[in-house]
């Protein structure tokens, strides 16, 4: 995966992967995983880059849950800064 071998942020819809992730370690610099199928993609688009700017300095060593109305941030276990 690109994202790994680069030290890149993981974004993803894939609720399967952010489990892989918490559970079995997998090893990724961040996470954000998309809940967002009530909105239309302008929407999502809109909401990622409102989080992205204002919650950079807290995507790293995360798995951070985006839902439209709110943010979950769970620490990664394997993360060292």
């Amino acid at each position: 995966m690109h994202a790994m071998a680069d030290d890149r942020v993981v974004l993803t819809e894939d609720q399967d992967f952010g489990e892989l992730v918490m559970r079995e370690n997998v090893t990724v610099e961040g996470v954000i995983l998309l809940e967002l199928d009530r909105l239309s993609s302008a929407a999502e688009a809109q909401r990622v880059a409102a989080v992205v700017a204002e919650y950079a300095d807290r995507i790293m060593g995360y798995l951070v849950v985006v839902e439209p109305t709110r943010l979950r941030f769970r620490p990664l276990n394997h993360f060292v800064p």
